[in-house]
C-alpha cells in the first residue's frame, strides 16, 4: 500500500511541475485538434491548454488534466475485463461508475469513473478520473481525464463531452 501511495505522491508532483512548466495554448471549445505523433483527434474544453510535458491538456483553475494515449496493435476491447472493479482495486482505485457509450462519431467506447486520493500538504484531497477506451481491433485508444471531486459539478460533464468527440 505504501508503494502506491508513493507512486500517487510521484504522479502529483509531476502534475505539479508540468502545470508550473507547460506550454500555454489558448484553445476554443470548438477547435479539434490533432495529437502530436497520434492519429488522434479530441475537442479540449474551453481555457484548456495544450501541455509540451505530454500529449494532454490542462485547465490551470480547477488541476484538472486530459491525457491522451495511442496504443497499436491491441484491440480496445481487450481492456474491457469481466472483473474490472476489481482490477481497479488492485491498481489503488475504486471504480464509482462504468458506462458503455459512443463516441460523437459513433464507436463504440466504455467509460469508467475512477476515484483515488492523493496526500498533499498535509491534506488529504480526493481525485476522479474519467477513464476512456475506445479504438478498433488494431489498435487502443485511452483518454484520462484528472479533476479534484470538489470541482465535479462543475467539470464532469465539459469532460465527458471532449472526450466523446475523440477521432482517430
Amino acid at each position: 500500500m505504501k508503494k502506491k501511495i508513493f507512486g500517487n505522491k510521484i504522479i502529483i508532483f509531476l502534475f505539479l511541475i508540468t502545470n508550473t512548466f507547460c506550454y500555454s495554448q489558448q484553445l476554443g471549445a470548438s477547435e479539434p485538434i490533432k495529437m502530436p505523433n497520434t492519429s488522434v483527434t479530441i475537442t479540449p474544453p474551453e481555457h484548456f491548454i495544450m501541455s509540451n510535458q505530454f500529449a494532454g491538456f490542462i485547465h490551470m483553475a480547477t488541476g484538472s488534466t486530459i491525457l491522451v494515449q495511442e496504443t497499436e496493435g491491441v484491440p480496445f476491447v481487450y481492456y474491457k475485463g469481466e472483473n474490472a472493479s476489481e482490477n481497479f482495486e488492485k491498481q489503488g482505485v475504486t471504480l464509482v461508475e462504468e458506462r458503455t457509450l459512443k463516441t460523437n462519431s459513433g464507436k463504440p467506447c466504455y467509460a469508467y469513473v475512477l476515484s483515488f486520493k492523493v496526500e498533499e500538504s498535509g491534506k488529504e484531497v480526493v481525485f476522479e478520473r474519467i477513464l476512456l477506451l475506445t479504438g478498433d481491433y488494431n489498435k487502443t485508444i485511452m483518454l484520462n481525464a484528472n479533476y479534484p471531486v470538489i470541482v465535479k459539478e462543475l467539470i464532469f460533464e465539459v469532460l465527458m463531452n471532449s472526450l466523446l468527440s475523440v477521432e482517430f
